[in-house]
C-alpha cells in the first residue's frame, strides 16, 4: 500500500469525512463568503459539493473562480434546468461520501471550528444520537450582526431548547436551525432523504429523524444565518405552511398525543392555507380538516369552501368564530 493510501484511511479514521453540501440559487453575492467559511474549517477532512440550481445571477461564474482561486477540492454540478430545493439536496446526498452531513444555503456562513465541533460532539454521544443542531447567531445582507444568538431574537431561551427525543416538541413547532445541522448520512438514509414532492426540504425530514433517532442541541452559535431585507411574500410564506400540512399528515396514528397536536395545527393552518393560495388547494385542505376534526363547524367550512366562498370572507368569519365562539 501506497503511502499517500495509509495517510488517507489513518486520516478517515481520526477525522471521519463530513460531506458539505451547497445548494447555490441566486446567491452572486453571498456565495464567495459561504465558500471560504468552508475552506477555513479546522476540520481537515472534508467533502465539498456544489450544485446550482440554474441560477439566473452570476453565481456559476463566481463558484468556479472560487474553485479556480483556492484550489480546493470540490464535486461541482451545474443544473440544466431548475429543479426545486429537495431535488438539489437528494442530489448533494447522492455524492456524499461522509459519514457525516450537512446541507448549507449559499447565503449562509459556518464559523471556523463548526464542523470540528460538532463531528467530536457527535463521536462522543451514544449510538442513537442521529444529528445535532445548535444556536446561530444573525447577520444582515451586509454581514453584519444583528443579533448574537438566533433563539434570543426570536424570543426563546437559548439554554432551553430541547434534547433527545424531540418528535413531539417538533410537531408543535419547527425550532431546529436549518443551517446548524450535522447529521449522521446512515440516518439521513434512513428516514428516507429529502421529500422531493416538497417546497421546504428542513422541517418534513427533521420529523422523520427524531421519529427513528434522538437529537443532540449545542448552545454555541457556530453559524452566521443570512436575515434578508426583503420580506417573504404571503403567496410563499403559505405554500410553506401547505408543506407543513403535508408533513404534518405523515404521522397521524404515531400516539394520541401526537394526533392531538396534529389536529390542533390543522385547525389554523388549514383555513390559512385556503385564505391565500388557490380556492382547489384550499377546498383540498378544509376537506381534510373535517376528516381529522369530523366536528360540525368543520363540516359548514368544507361547505363554504366547495361554494368557493370568498376567500377574504372565509378568513374574517373563521377568525371571528375562533374567537368569540370557540374561543380557541
Amino acid at each position: 500500500m501506497k503511502d499517500n493510501q495509509k495517510d488517507i484511511i489513518a486520516l478517515s479514521h481520526q477525522f471521519p469525512l463530513v460531506s458539505i453540501g451547497v445548494a447555490s440559487y441566486n446567491n452572486a453575492h453571498f456565495v464567495r463568503y459561504t465558500l471560504d467559511s468552508i475552506r477555513d474549517q479546522t476540520y481537515p477532512n472534508i467533502q465539498l459539493i456544489i450544485v446550482d440550481d440554474q441560477s439566473k445571477d452570476d453565481s456559476v461564474a463566481v463558484i468556479e473562480n472560487w474553485i479556480k482561486e483556492n484550489q480546493f477540492p470540490c464535486t461541482f454540478i451545474k443544473n440544466k434546468k431548475n429543479t426545486g430545493v429537495t431535488t438539489v439536496c437528494n442530489k448533494l446526498l447522492e455524492k456524499a461520501e461522509g459519514k457525516y452531513f450537512s446541507f448549507l444555503a449559499s447565503d449562509d456562513i459556518y464559523l471556523p471550528e463548526k464542523v470540528e465541533h460538532h463531528v467530536n460532539l457527535l463521536e462522543n454521544q451514544e449510538p442513537q444520537v442521529g444529528m445535532v443542531y445548535s444556536d446561530c447567531v444573525v447577520i444582515d445582507e451586509k454581514g453584519k450582526n444583528i443579533a448574537d444568538s438566533f433563539y434570543s431574537f426570536r424570543g426563546k431561551n437559548p439554554s432551553e431548547m430541547p434534547s433527545g427525543n424531540v418528535f413531539i416538541n417538533l410537531l408543535k413547532k419547527n425550532f431546529i436551525t436549518a443551517p446548524s445541522v450535522l447529521l449522521k448520512k446512515s440516518v439521513l438514509i434512513k428516514a428516507g432523504g429529502y421529500d422531493s414532492n416538497l417546497i421546504a426540504e428542513d422541517y418534513d425530514l427533521w420529523l422523520r429523524i427524531a421519529k427513528i433517532s434522538t437529537v443532540q442541541y449545542d448552545p454555541r452559535p457556530l453559524v452566521k444565518y443570512r436575515r434578508h431585507s426583503s420580506s417573504v411574500t404571503a403567496k410563499v410564506n403559505y405554500k410553506l405552511q401547505e408543506a407543513h400540512l403535508q408533513s404534518l399528515l405523515k404521522h397521524i396514528g404515531y400516539s394520541d398525543e401526537a394526533d392531538a397536536i396534529i389536529k390542533k395545527r390543522f385547525k389554523h393552518k388549514s383555513v390559512a392555507v385556503y385564505s391565500f393560495l388557490s380556492k382547489e388547494k384550499g377546498i383540498k385542505w378544509i376537506s381534510k380538516r373535517y376528516e381529522l376534526y369530523k366536528d360540525p363547524y368543520s363540516f359548514i367550512l368544507k361547505i363554504m369552501a366547495k361554494q368557493r366562498f370568498n376567500q377574504r370572507l372565509f378568513s374574517y368569519i373563521n377568525y371571528f368564530f375562533t374567537k368569540y365562539v370557540f374561543n380557541s
